[in-house]
């Protein structure tokens, strides 16, 4: 044998071993990471969810409206002409008017899928997100599975994510803000922060509660991290003022305004006073166990508040809400946890005391941060407790909240399967039937339900409380909400009511009544009825009836 060969037959046998290695030997790295199965895992639910109830948000036609108008050159307007700033989220608007574009302004239904995907790949991109939070923060993997499982089968989080609302963005980017500040990453974080403005104007009150709760005990414990910490938080402010600064500064010179109309319309009748909001703080730990709060909703089905869910229900997501908003004054607790309770205290008490709204999508960010504060005091229990028989039963309960979960999920996609078959097609309806019957673009119409109306008529809205008009916030600042003096002021030519609404407008209104006469109604109560098992029944039948009133024509009248 030569040298040559003797030098090079030795690296040759050796090689030979780990060609012929049995399959469950191979090393970790020649698996399949589990975070790309993760990510599709994340994402599927949402896609499930969607192809069950084809869930249409009302309010995602009044956003669909401005980006079909900016898809066929008209602008970023809700109305041709009218410089408004009627949607919220800059990405709730400009995704469905860059799918718009490029379906070259048809095809409304797969704008609407692909807005869908895209929120699911979001979703995915959360879930994996966590997956990464909690496999280093979490002990065990049940509670990182108990962390994915509650997320991606909680009911609001998984239908504001298809159903056209912009809650997927806000989650993910909450998710890269934590992650951020868990790994003291300032780009990331300043993407983060960037990134939930770009997705809702008031999700600084997110980013900045979490940012603060993780700050706070690490600066408190060790001044030498002050500095440093303050480094990377200058250089995430900059990131993302320069992400987020263009939107600012474009809206600012293209509607007057930065602020979204749809927050000026909610925020005509919320008056607080410094010390008053003090007080109100000091109190609401108290408040959200005795008194009606926004920890009730937290873990509800959306609209619960309708009516037929039982009581019990909202007693056990009460008690889990206030655990996870009082678990940043628990000693021990890890930074990561602490800053997601800081983060859901203070989103309780904002929409409960501030805005005082319950609506449900606004609680995806709070139901996240909820999520992962609860299995942070579940970690610190198990690795606490000495008796397995407590530690059984802890893992039991989680499991029980995880499946109770899962079950309003179902009880609410029916729901919704059930609405988006008799309820919306309806509302479709009236908008059809109304821009049939108006004398043109001019008609205006005064309704309160904006989206299926509004988007499907194409007339000019003047909706309660004014999301998409001028007028009827001008008409508002003056009168209040008294539906009389403002329809007297605005003089619609369409009015689309509810029962209710009906009579609340004509109540001892007799010049009204004598203005109006009742042209139409749509009611589809008789089919609702049909559905014998219907959870939450009260919701749909909240909309299963309109009347159409016209205005009659005044002897002066050009018309």
């Amino acid at each position: 044998m030569s040298p040559q060969v003797a030098r090079t037959s030795p690296r040759r046998i050796q090689t030979g071993p780990a060609v012929l290695r049995p399959v469950g030997e191979l090393s970790a790295k020649t698996r399949t990471p589990p975070g790309a199965l993760i990510f599709p895992l994340g994402a599927l639910p949402c896609l499930l969810f969607a192809l069950y109830t084809d869930h249409a948000w009302e309010d995602w036609f009044i956003t669909y409206r401005v980006a079909k108008n900016c898809a066929t050159g008209f602008g970023l307007v809700f109305e041709h002409g009218v410089r408004l700033h009627a949607f919220t989220s800059p990405l709730n608007v400009l995704f469905p008017a860059l799918y718009s574009w490029l379906l070259g302004g048809a095809h409304d239904e797969a704008v609407l899928w692909l807005y869908r995907v895209t929120g699911s790949l979001f979703l995915g991109g959360t879930t994996l997100l966590l997956w990464q939070i909690a496999t280093k923060h979490l002990p065990g993997q049940f509670l990182t599975w108990l962390l994915l499982g509650w997320f991606l089968v909680d009911c609001k989080i998984v239908d504001f994510t298809i159903n056209g609302q912009e809650a997927a963005f806000v989650v993910f980017f909450l998710t890269l803000t934590l992650y951020a500040l868990a790994r003291s990453n300032p780009v990331l974080l300043g993407l983060g922060w960037a990134g939930l403005m770009w997705s809702r104007p008031d999700s600084f009150i997110y980013g900045g509660a979490v940012t603060a709760g993780f700050a706070a005990p690490l600066i408190w414990n060790d001044c030498k991290t002050t500095a440093p910490f303050a480094k990377n938080m200058a250089k995430a402010a900059a990131i993302a003022a320069l992400t987020y600064g263009p939107w600012l500064a474009w809206a600012t010179w293209y509607y007057g305004t930065p602020i979204p109309h749809p927050i000026v319309a909610k925020g005509l009748t919320a008056h607080h006073t410094p010390g008053q909001i003090l007080l109100d703080l000091v109190r609401f730990p108290w408040d959200m166990l005795s008194t009606k709060t926004a920890a009730q909703a937290l873990f509800m089905p959306p609209y619960y508040a309708f009516g037929g869910w039982p009581d019990w229900m909202v007693i056990f997501g009460q008690i889990l809400g206030w655990i996870a908003a009082m678990a940043w004054l628990l000693p021990g607790m890890p930074p990561l946890v602490r800053a997601a309770s800081a983060g859901v205290f203070t989103g309780l008490f904002y929409l409960t005391r501030l805005v005082n709204v319950f609506q449900p999508w606004y609680f995806p960010p709070i139901i996240l941060l909820a999520i992962i504060t609860l299995a942070g005091v579940a970690g610190q229990c198990l690795t606490r407790l000495k008796f397995p028989v407590l530690k059984i039963s802890l893992n039991s309960a989680a499991a029980a909240t995880l499946l109770l979960s899962l079950a309003l999920t179902c009880m609410a996609a029916w729901q919704f399967r059930v609405r988006q078959q008799l309820i919306e097609p309806q509302r479709r309806q009236i908008g059809l039937w109304l821009k049939e019957q108006a004398g043109g673009r001019r008609d205006t119409v005064f309704v309160e339900c904006l989206g299926y109306i509004g988007f499907y008529s194409d007339l000019k809205m003047y909706d309660f409380p004014g999301m998409s008009s001028a007028e009827m916030i001008a008409a508002r600042r003056q009168f209040g909400n008294n539906w009389p003096a403002l329809v007297r002021t605005l003089q619609p030519d369409w009015l689309v009511l509810r029962p209710h609404e009906e009579y609340q407008l004509f109540r001892h209104q007799d010049d009204l009544l004598a203005s109006y006469v009742k042209v139409a109604a749509f009611d589809c109560s008789k089919e609702l009825k049909q559905y014998r098992f219907l959870p939450g029944r009260a919701y749909p039948e909240f909309d299963q009836y309109f009347s159409v009133f016209q205005r009659r024509p005044t002897p002066d009248s050009s018309r």
